[in-house]
Formats: C-alpha cells, structure tokens, sequence
C-alpha cells in the first residue's frame, strides 16, 4: 500500500493513530505536500517516520498540520543541505526527538533553531538533574591550638595507664619526656613557620601542610609506647608495630617535599597562562586594528565600486539590445534560409557539420548541422556560463537572464563578430529541434530555452541519473554479497555501458515511484522491449540436437522473455517520464505567465507579476503579495525570469495542484 493508501485507511479507520511508519513510501516533496491536508487529519500523532525516501525539502510551516509530533524521522532522504527543512522543522512546536543525516556544520544551525529539542539521532541532548554529583563540603583550614595538644596529652595517659608494670619514677621520667616531646615539636613548627627565613610560608597551603606534619609528629611519641607496651606482651607483635610505623612515618615524611614541589610547578603553569593571556590580547588588538582598517578601505572604495557597478550595468544594457537585435535578425534569416536548406543535397544534410548556405542581398550565413555531441558541449558550457553570470548578478544586485538572453550573451562574448553570433545561435536552434526527442539533456535545454519549465529542473534530472545509477549498485550488492567493491563496479560498468535485466529495473521503478506511475513505467519499458530487434540466429554446435538449440534460441532472442532492455532506454524512458510530469505540472501556471508576458521574452516586470499572483492564488494579501516581490526582486531591478517565478511560488503550485 502507497503513503496516500495508507493515508486514507487511517483517516477513516484510526485517526487517533499516534505512531505512523512511511519509509520505502517514494515519498517526494511535492507528493508530501500534497498529503498534508490528510496529515492534518491525524491530531493525536506523536509519531512520524519518513526515513528512505526522496523528500528534497519540507513545506515551511507544519505547525497546524502535526501540532502534537514529538518525534521525526527524516533521515536517509535527499536534502542537500539543513537549510531545506530547517524552517519546517523550527514550525513544529512539540517535537524533541529528531534523526536525519546531519553534518558537523548542521548540527550547529540545529542547536541554534530548535531549541527544545532533547535527542537527536539517538543521543540525549539534555542532562539528568539528580544525575549531578553533590559538591563536596568546603574543609576546614588546618591549624594547630591547645584543643589539640590536649587531644595528645589524653591519649598518651591513657596509653600510659596500660602499662601498669612500671614504677613510679618511670611513670614520672615517661611524663617529662612527653613535656620534652611536645616542646620540641612545637619550637620546630614556629621555626618552620617564619616567613622571614623561608618566604614560601606565606603560602597558606604550605603553612597548613606543614602544621599537618607537626600533628603528625606529636602522636609518634604515643605509637612507640604502644609499640612498647606490645613488645612487653609479645616480642614478635612489638616488631611488626614499629614496621608498621616506620613505613607510615616513611609515607608521611614524603608529603611537605610534594607539597613544596607542587607550588612552584604551579606557579610556572600561572604564568605561562598569564603569557598567553597577554598574547592573545595582543593578537586581539592587532586583528581590530586590522579590521578597522579594512573598515576604511571599504568605504574608500565604496564610491570606487558603485562606479563600477553603473558601468557594469550600462555594459549590460548595451548587451541586452544587441542580443535582441540579433535574435531578431537570426529569426528573419531563419525564415529566409529556409527553402534554400530544403534543397541542398542528400548528401550534405546527412554528413555532420557540412555547412547549409543561405542568401540575403548578397550575403551568406553558413547554417552548420551540429552532431549531438557537438550540441551538448554547447549546451553544457552554456549552462555553466550562465552559472557563473547568475552569481556576478546576484553580487551585484544586477537581474538575472533569461536562458534565451544568455545564449547570445555567451556566444557575444565568445566570439563578437555579428555572423558568428548569428550563425552558432541558428545551429544550435536547429539542432535542439533535431536532437530533443533522442536526447533528454537536450529536451531540458530546449524547454528552458523556450521559457516552458524552469532551470533548475535540471538538477532534479541529475539528481535521478545518480540515484539510478546507486540503486543499481544496491541491488547488485544484495544479490551478489560475496563479490568485493571492485567485482560490483565491474558488473555496475557492465550494466551501465550495456542491458539491464527485467529484475533489475523492476526493483529500481518499484523502489522510486508509487504504485500507479510504476505501472505506467513498466509498460512503457516493456513496449520499448517488445520493439527491440531480436538478437541474430547462432547455429548450434556439432553434436548437439537442432532442435534443442532452436528452442534455447527462441528463447534467448525473445527481448519479452529475457526481459533486458539497454541502461541508456530504460534512463532515457525515467527521464522522459519526469520531464512530461514536471511539463504537466507547470501548464497551468506557464498559461498564466504568457497571459501577462506581453513582450514574449520570458521576462515580467513588478506590475505584471504582482497581476500573476493574484491570478496563480486570489487568496494572497497585499502584504504577503509585497513579501514575494522583495523576495524575488529585492533590489527593485523589475526584471522577473520565468524561473524566478517558478521558484519564489512553488509552494503555491504545489498547494494548488493538491487541490485539484
């Protein structure tokens, strides 16, 4: 079952669907947009996936139509670039969840424009709160007080207290000792701590690190009396207590060299940042130093530019007449020429390039019959020099040409001369209506050329040429899965440069097209089969029956029941199918253009675009009608391609022809 199929079982049998799969649906923009009225139908769905199929851009507001998404599967589709969905994603207003193929560079004007979104390709974007580690209690500053010279002096009596064996005079000898201890200890930690004799210990760090170390030093006293009393009682024991204690006094001693080490290493790392710091603001002030006077340089050469702006424009307009005065010279000379070509010999008119001599007062044009090559080389450079020249006009706020108009400012600025301009554009004329129902490059080109579809069309042509050509590689990958890369390029090279089988294409037309359109598809290929020639009559060998070979021959040379068909029809055939569908789609709105493009030339101006508007959509306000013309001619140049109209109003013919 198609998307619409589907669509339209669930309107009527479930609309409170919340989850909703269409991939491998040969959804594309056009047919996507066409369903959204039966989308908005579903209001409870959370759920959308429209993963593998040919979506190119979404419409720029589904907000009404999906207002309780959630989650969005747009991935594996054909987006050039964010900027095509960015819009239409932004619309929706509950969605959190999102998979598409995404860039580095995407991912950032993602981050920028949907800001409620919490997952994106399976990876949560949002952290859990209790997942926060607590931050630890501040510790208190180390010092040393009569609190804790207490704290020993209680726990050396009761360590004394378990030694009941000695005397009273070693009780009193063990007591001044202690006194000594403490006093000792106590004499060296006010030593240490002299910030005269030893500047480091105005660190308050150090200070604390080395009172630690005295408090340390004040319970050792206490261990080598446990240690006593322990030998008392067992020799042995006595001994592992005093190692026990000589490796821990070991550790410990180990910790002011850290500590006194740690403190310069640190403040080398300080200043080494402070360095970069001091650096970077150097750099900083250099760049807008630079940048100020790169300010001024703009706006020295700002008068510069606007003079080579109205030379430029003056140029132009001086082009624009020559070109139609040579159009309308080359039509005149077309019309004269032609009885002349009609009897030229049969001979000449078939060899490639034999020049068709025409008579006017004298004078002669050479009329050249163009090989297909020939004319597609043209036609490519006259594409890519119209490129190039779109994108000087658009810099400098200049119109752009029609595909006509362009012609003969290439060929103008290839070769100058009058009869040379003259002559390429007649054969180049005369070769797109000799070459466009064989080639559908050329079909494209003619069909700009005579203001019936728009230019970028093309690049929906190529865009089908390599999604063929891949989904070939698909399906000769999956049927044979043991052969390497270069096995399938191979067997890709050998289809491409010669037939494909009738399994072959038949998955790569159920693949990109709805059921209907991939059965008109399938007859129109299996006609194109039906009138190939059969392939010659081989004799079997020696020792095989005759019979036999003529049954596997039949066979064989039935092109119906092997069912290939050469790569280049069958492309030819999907390329010709779309061409008529993009034809069929802009016929309405080609009858309104003409209707207003008086002149003929493929060009409006404001007032003629802002009457085609109102007749394409009556619905359009003033103010939406002003948003359009500043989209299409912001720089009030009032000079409108019929492309650029295609293009600023494709969501309007895209709604219109849902309706119909």
């Amino acid at each position: 079952m198609d998307a619409e199929g589907k669509l339209d079982s669930l309107v009527k049998n479930d609309p409170d669907v919340k989850e909703l799969k269409l991939e491998y649906s040969g959804l594309d923009s056009q047919q996507f947009a066409r369903l959204l009225p039966k989308f908005a139908k579903l209001k409870n769905l959370a759920s959308l996936n429209l993963s593998r199929n040919r979506l190119q851009e979404l419409p720029k507001d589904l907000s009404a139509v999906f207002p309780s998404l959630t989650s969005l599967d747009i991935s594996s589709n054909f987006f050039s670039d964010t900027t095509k969905a960015i819009d239409g994603l932004t619309s929706l207003p509950s969605l959190i969840d999102l998979s598409a193929d995404i860039t580095p560079s995407d991912e950032k004007v993602i981050y920028e424009n949907l800001r409620s979104l919490q997952i994106l390709n399976g990876v949560n974007m949002v952290g859990d709160p209790d997942q926060i580690p607590a931050r630890p209690p501040r510790r208190q500053e180390v010092s040393m007080t009569q609190k804790d010279l207490r704290k020993v002096a209680t726990l050396f009596g009761e360590i004394r207290e378990l030694n009941t064996a000695k005397s009273a005079s070693e009780q009193k000898a063990l007591t001044a000792k202690f006194d000594k201890h403490i006093q000792d200890k106590m004499e060296e930690l006010s030593d240490k701590l002299d910030a005269v004799k030893d500047p480091r210990m105005k660190d308050p760090f150090l200070r604390q690190g080395e009172m630690l170390l005295a408090k340390h030093n004040l319970y050792g006293l206490c261990f080598d009396e446990l240690c006593d009393i322990g030998s008392a009682y067992d020799e042995n024991y006595g001994k592992v207590l005093r190692k026990m204690r000589d490796v821990h006094e070991e550790l410990f001693n180990e910790y002011p060299g850290v500590l006194h080490e740690m403190r310069p290493h640190y403040v080398r790392r300080l200043a080494d940042m402070q360095d970069e710091v001091v650096r970077a603001e150097r750099e900083t002030a250099q760049l807008l130093q630079a940048a100020e006077m790169l300010e001024k340089e703009a706006e020295a050469h700002s008068e510069q530019k606007e003079l080579v702006a109205e030379k430029y424009e003056a140029e132009r307009t001086r082009l624009l007449q020559e070109n139609k005065r040579l159009r309308d010279q080359n039509k005149l000379l077309k019309g004269n020429s032609t009885a002349p070509m009609a009897s030229t010999s049969k001979s000449k008119s078939r060899s490639s390039g034999s020049p068709t001599k025409s008579t006017k007062g004298g004078g002669k044009m050479v009329v050249r019959d163009l090989s297909l090559k020939q004319l597609k080389d043209h036609i490519n450079a006259i594409f890519a020099s119209k490129l190039a020249f779109d994108k000087k006009c658009k810099d400098a706020h200049l119109p752009r040409e029609t595909m006509e108009q362009h012609m003969y400012t290439y060929l103008n600025q290839k070769y100058g001369l009058r009869s040379l301009i003259v002559e390429h554009a007649t054969s180049i004329v005369k070769a797109m209506h000799m070459y466009a129902e064989k080639d559908n490059d050329v079909a494209v080109f003619q069909q700009v050329y005579e203001n019936k579809i728009d230019e970028e069309f093309r690049f929906v042509q190529q865009r089908l040429k390599e999604t063929v050509k891949e989904l070939l590689r698909v399906y000769l990958k999956g049927k044979f899965p043991r052969k390497t890369d270069d096995g399938i390029n191979e067997m890709l090279d050998t289809r491409l440069n010669g037939f494909v089988y009738e399994e072959e294409w038949s998955d790569i037309v159920k693949y990109m097209y709805n059921r209907d359109d991939a059965v008109n598809l399938t007859v129109m290929i299996t006609d194109l089969i039906r009138a190939q020639k059969p392939e010659p009559r081989v004799k079997p060998g020696r020792g095989h029956p005759r019979s036999m070979g003529r049954k596997r021959e039949s066979a064989k040379r039935d092109p119906v029941k092997v069912g290939k068909v050469k790569f280049v029809h069958f492309l030819h055939v999907l390329l010709t199918f779309q061409l008529k569908g993009h034809q069929q789609f802009l016929s309405k709105f080609r009858a309104h253009f003409k209707s207003f493009d008086a002149d003929n030339n493929g060009v409006l101006n404001e007032t003629e675009m802002r009457s085609l508007v109102r007749q394409v959509d009556p619905k359009k306000t003033d103010t939406e009608i002003d948003a359009i013309i500043n989209e299409v001619d912001p720089y009030n140049n009032d000079n409108i391609t019929f492309s650029e109209c295609v293009n600023v109003l494709s969501n309007v013919l895209v709604e219109e022809m849902s309706k119909q």
